[in-house]
């Protein structure tokens, strides 16, 4: 969590997350990939970072390599909440 606080500012985008937040988070989608269900392995942005998003609660979920990798730095909604 710390290194994805750090990415956002060097792109120059916000990064407010807490570890209470990110652990609100992982508990919201039951440590599961907000996209697909599978066990989350990573954390990933709603908007990318360099699509102007940033390390903050309401665009940070838990996500699977899977998800991930696919996903890219495109914009995807969660599919479960």
């Amino acid at each position: 969590m710390a290194e994805n606080n750090k990415r956002a500012l060097r792109v120059g985008q916000t990064a407010n997350l807490s570890l209470t937040d990110w652990a609100l988070r992982l508990a919201q989608f039951q440590f599961t990939c907000a996209y697909c269900g599978e066990p989350y392995t990573s954390m990933d942005h709603i908007v990318p970072l360099a699509n102007g998003g940033g390390t903050t609660f309401m665009n940070v979920v838990p996500c699977c390599a899977k998800c991930n990798a696919v996903k890219g730095e495109a914009v995807w909604l969660p599919a479960r909440v």
